[in-house]
């Protein structure tokens, strides 16, 4: 089953720390759905972007412990 491109590229991160991978290896950095695998991500982005992707890497970030009360 193929999705579209907009289901899976959820949104760009704009950080200081992406921006300046933009800028000196050109490498854009986005939020993914977690359930997309890299050949997909890869597919998406080159639809909507027009772009060659040469590589994708992902990391899978876990979430916090937040602590309720007192």
């Amino acid at each position: 089953m193929i999705r579209k491109p907009q289901s899976i590229v959820v949104r760009p991160v704009m950080t200081e720390k992406s921006t300046a991978m933009t800028q000196l290896s050109n490498t854009l950095t986005f939020v993914v759905a977690s359930d997309a695998n890299k050949i997909e991500i890869a597919h998406a982005v080159e639809t909507l972007f027009q772009v060659k992707v040469d590589g994708v890497r992902v990391v899978t970030v876990p979430g916090r412990i937040r602590k309720v009360g007192r």
